[in-house]
């Protein structure tokens, strides 16, 4: 499902991303190593606010150590 996601972002901003003077590189590489990064760093993606998501229907987020 990611991975379609992805697929769909790409087809909808690579249009865009030409017409101001992208450089044609393989925009699924600049996905999948920069906007990753940005796509994380989002505060309502935290460990805390998704644990916070889950209790709110009653659910746990898994321990795990990493």
């Amino acid at each position: 499902m990611t991975d379609k996601i992805r697929q769909n972002f790409v087809q909808m901003i690579e249009p865009k991303l030409l017409n101001a003077g992208w450089s044609g590189e393989d925009m699924i590489a600049f996905v999948n190593t920069e906007m990753e990064t940005l796509i994380l760093d989002d505060p309502r993606l935290s460990s805390e606010s998704l644990a916070v998501l889950l209790a709110k229907k009653g659910l746990q987020a898994p321990l795990q150590n990493i």
